[in-house]
């Protein structure tokens, strides 16, 4: 003889798989509040079967700002307040991965940059 394999706990013999009237689908609606918060946890981020690589690519973008964000244009030298004065929704510059490996957070990968300076030298085919 088996034990019913529904999930509930139960633990009663079966000749089957279930016992008359369970199955697997309740298991996942049995389980308590903080089982299902825990379950939850487990797979956020990158261990959500549904993750796409967009949410590192931005969160890769904003720790490069943090760590490596600079007062000036690396390119053509505009201070960033006179950056936002001349572009009124423009609140800060552009950081551009040299490697393309956004997941190498040192400084010699990233460039901060002005708008024009980041689509002339990066998104035109120059580089």
């Amino acid at each position: 003889m088996k034990l019913c394999e529904c999930g509930c706990g139960c633990g009663k013999e079966v000749k089957n798989r279930f016992i008359n009237g369970h199955s697997t689908k309740g298991k996942y609606w049995k389980m308590s509040i903080t089982g299902r918060k825990r379950v939850s946890e487990s797979k956020k981020g990158e261990k959500n079967p549904n993750w796409k690589d967009t949410g590192h690519y931005v969160y890769c973008h904003e720790e490069a700002r943090k760590l490596f964000g600079k007062p000036c244009c690396e390119s053509c030298s505009i201070s960033l307040e006179e950056y936002c004065l001349r572009n009124h929704r423009k609140k800060q510059f552009e950081m551009h991965c040299v490697s393309k490996d956004y997941k190498i957070l040192e400084q010699w990968n990233w460039r901060c940059l002005c708008y024009s300076c980041h689509r002339r030298d990066y998104h035109n085919g120059n580089a």
